[in-house]
């Protein structure tokens, strides 16, 4: 087995160059079977290499070389025990300015292999990691020399009977990018290309050819065999899988399937339907999915947000799909009756659904990031953390990066001004017209280091450079967060874990969106001007002849969704002036409707223009008041079912293929 086990990829952020899948398919065509993920003091890139290198036909080991200023280990993972201990190592070497490598360690023991450099880590590892602790041997280059350094821990290794392994450290998957390593460099230390010094990473940092690899250990051919047996005895499935769902803080001494019904039963009777039959049909078939698929803790920390951003007197809106169930109206999730506009529970949630439900909720823009505070304050910094979002350099970015590391100042930067930025765009996306932009007038550069500057900067485009916090993600979970995935604070001081959202998600930990809406500032601003004058929701008619009055005269400015023109226009021409009117106006006025002529022929049946085809009574029913057309997504599952006969998830299955079909016009 031809093992690489210490390599960085671009999420060693600005210190690594190539991306995972670079690293892993140059690490195929040489010839390698296992290919380790060692990027410093993060796991930013290990669910897409672990899913990656699969693709490829290679082992993924998963690890990450832990640095302090002082001390360095690369730590690799053995199995599932091995990846909570390492989430919880990077976790709080990242949080801790003062944490101690060598304590962390010995704390978090289980399932790690470790890769030591030095005789004093060795002496104090030994002891608790036994035969998983390794003396790593790096060499680059064709040196096959013995430091005196290293000596010293070949010595150590000897008396404590401590296996050798063989390392080359790789910064990029290939030769010839060091000088790109050398830009990222310069951009991470916030200093001049031309001022860097010499560090140990050369030009030989790349992934080597088999061969090669063997030559440079051909002296100590035991720490070959090593990196072989060492990356045999890891296992590939150590990322958790399995949904890790949050629980309730309040569960009144009920399991949660008990206290999700309990809390549906009293919304029966406060939203009035508890004597409707079809409502208690309703509920229980939601119910039943609900507890099939293990969401009732889910369904009950979602309520208790909504509840917590209430009682600070903000009015939440539900997004997307989740405004199709019942248990989230009687819950008070949205204000939304799922039976009085006939909103279909499969689109949401059904057995065959592969991926979990998103319950996403709006909040006036103002107040979120606080009510995000307190929900995290409630849960508990332990339990609860912000996801992050990886930044990724674009044109502009890039160039400014490229120009400071090159010696411009600020304002000469932006003396370049957007229209220089511009140019850049077209050179990077496929590398078309001059190699690089002119000089501006006053420009301090010659030509020489001028095009140098934009060839750097082509370079960058694409390339990882800090995470961010993502607009409203948050996850919740039962134990601490830090057993799930590792965190870090985020530049405005905020704890978010190291994953995006899409490998949160992987890894079976549930995102829950908090985000934030202009419109809802509106909403809570009125009400606050009302007082005690406004009726609460549930009492609010549907109807109002004012409020008709101004929707048949499209006089809708300063209302969310309908004050663009051509919205205004869409209302006068639909001669609206009740809630369904301004529902099916909404869905007119997508760009997919309008795109096939559907609006136009709407508006043509509303007014009796045009008359619609005849169909079956039935079908029609089904259709409702929709002109006899497919207005809603929702009348496609409902037609499906009756016509197809198929099930609830393969209805929802075919929906989502038809929405995503495009012609090859």
């Amino acid at each position: 087995m031809a093992a690489s086990l210490l390599n960085h990829s671009w999420y060693s952020l600005l210190q690594g160059v190539s991306s995972p899948e670079h690293l892993i398919s140059v690490a195929a065509r040489l010839g390698y079977t296992s290919l380790a993920l060692t990027d410093t003091n993060n796991l930013l890139g290990a669910v897409a290499f672990h899913d990656l290198s699969l693709s490829y036909g290679i082992k993924p080991i998963l690890g990450s070389v832990l640095r302090t200023p002082t001390q360095s280990v690369v730590a690799l993972i053995q199995n599932r025990a091995g990846y909570r201990s390492l989430c919880c190592i990077l976790s709080r070497l990242n949080l801790n300015d003062d944490a101690n490598l060598g304590e962390l360690l010995l704390q978090f023991n289980q399932g790690l292999h470790l890769l030591v450099d030095t005789p004093e880590l060795l002496e104090l590892l030994h002891p608790v990691y036994a035969s998983r602790v390794w003396a790593g041997i790096n060499r680059s280059g064709r040196r096959r020399s013995v430091s005196s350094r290293q000596r010293k821990l070949l010595e150590c290794a000897d008396r404590l009977g401590v296996s050798l392994v063989a390392l080359h450290g790789c910064y990029f998957a290939q030769p010839g990018l060091l000088e790109l390593y050398r830009v990222v460099r310069a951009i991470r230390e916030c200093t001049l290309l031309q001022r860097l010094v010499d560090d140990h990473v050369g030009p030989e940092s790349h992934l080597l050819p088999l061969n090669e690899f063997q030559e440079l250990f051909c002296d100590i051919p035991e720490a070959l065999a090593n990196a072989s047996i060492l990356a045999g005895t890891l296992e590939v499935d150590v990322l958790p899988h399995e949904l890790i769902l949050p629980e309730p803080l309040d569960s009144r001494g009920m399991e949660s399937v008990v206290h999700l019904r309990a809390l549906c039963i009293e919304g029966m009777h406060l939203r009035r339907l508890y004597k409707n039959e079809d409502a208690k049909i309703r509920l229980e078939e939601e119910l039943k999915i609900i507890h099939a698929r293990s969401l009732d803790g889910y369904f009950l920390t979602v309520n208790e947000i909504t509840r917590l951003a209430r009682s600070d007197g903000h009015t939440p809106a539900l997004r997307g799909s989740a405004g199709n169930s019942l248990v989230c109206y009687l819950l008070g999730i949205t204000d939304v009756d799922p039976l009085r506009h006939n909103l279909v529970f499969e689109r949401f949630l059904h057995m065959g659904r592969v991926d979990l439900p998103d319950i996403d909720l709006d909040f006036d823009w103002k107040i979120r990031d606080a009510l995000i505070d307190h929900v995290l304050e409630q849960r508990g910094r332990q339990y609860a953390a912000r996801i992050s979002s990886h930044l990724f350099l674009q044109p502009r970015s890039a160039l400014r990066e490229s120009a400071k590391i090159h010696g411009l100042s600020e304002d000469q930067i932006s003396a370049m001004g957007p229209a220089m930025e511009k140019r850049l765009e077209p050179y990077i996306a496929g590398g078309k017209g001059e190699l690089a932009p002119p000089h501006y007038s006053g420009c301090p550069l010659e030509p020489l280091q001028w095009k140098q500057m934009f060839f750097h900067a082509r370079w960058l485009v694409g390339r990882p450079h800090h995470l961010s916090i993502h607009p409203g993600g948050i996850v919740i979970t039962p134990n601490p967060i830090e057993e799930y995935a590792p965190l870090q604070w985020s530049r405005k001081g905020v704890v978010i874990t190291q994953y995006e959202k899409d490998a949160v998600e992987k890894i079976g930990l549930v995102k829950i969106d908090l985000l934030g809406n202009r419109a809802l500032a509106t909403v809570d601003e009125a009400s606050r001007l009302a007082g005690e004058r406004i009726l609460p929701h549930a009492d609010m008619p549907e109807e109002d002849p004012k409020v008709g009055e101004l929707l048949l005269r499209g006089d809708t400015l300063g209302v969310n969704q309908m004050e663009s023109p051509g919205m205004r226009h869409l209302l006068v021409q639909m001669q609206a002036h009740s809630l369904d009117d301004v529902i099916q106006s909404l869905a007119l006025i997508r760009p997919g409707a309008a795109s096939i002529g559907m609006k136009e022929r709407f508006i043509r049946r509303r007014r009796g223009i045009e008359k619609p085809a005849s169909i079956e009574p039935a079908l029609a029913k089904l259709l409702g008041d929709t002109q006899l057309m497919l207005l809603y997504e929702d009348d496609s599952l409902r037609l499906l079912k009756a016509l197809a006969q198929l099930s609830p998830s393969d209805a929802d299955a075919f929906r989502k293929k038809v929405t995503k079909w495009e012609t090859d016009e």
